[in-house]
């Protein structure tokens, strides 16, 4: 009868032990899904803020090149000495937009920090480049409020 009784009593503990570690096992697995659910929707918030970004950098791209179209227009009308000066400022400002257009079109996503380095660093360059164009033929820059792409 003892030993009936301990044959039971280890086998009700086995038996606790097994169904505890499947029940680990599907916390586990539960938890390891609420994770990967969780990075998949961080992966595609930051993909949509990176696409929204690109958009709004291309429109503000565009909006720089018009300004320098309407520029190099201008320049035409003044006299030689200073139509090349302002040639010469003009070419610079327009090989940065360049720069700024092939950055955001080859941006490739590494790491959060990458990306919050270069959304500064370009919207850095942006504001110089259309604080440029804003002041262009003024002689000394006036310091203008742009507004920052997220």
């Amino acid at each position: 009868m003892k030993k009936s009784l301990l044959i039971i009593t280890v086998l009700t503990i086995a038996s606790a032990i097994v169904l505890q570690s499947c029940d680990k096992d599907a916390n586990i697995q539960q938890r390891d899904s609420s994770i990967n659910q969780s990075v998949d929707t961080n992966t595609n918030q930051l993909q949509n803020e990176i696409t929204a970004f690109k958009l709004e950098a291309e429109n503000d791209i565009r909006e720089n090149n018009r300004h320098i179209s309407e520029v190099k227009l201008e320049i035409e009308n003044r006299d030689s000495d200073a139509r090349v000066a302002h040639t010469e400022r003009i070419k610079e400002i327009e090989r940065k937009n360049i720069a700024l257009k092939r950055q955001i079109d080859t941006y490739n996503y590494s790491t959060q920090s990458h990306w919050d380095t270069f959304k500064t660093d370009f919207n850095n360059s942006m504001e110089e480049i259309e604080r440029s164009l804003d002041g262009f033929f003024v002689a000394t820059s006036p310091t203008t409020t742009t507004t920052k792409r997220n």
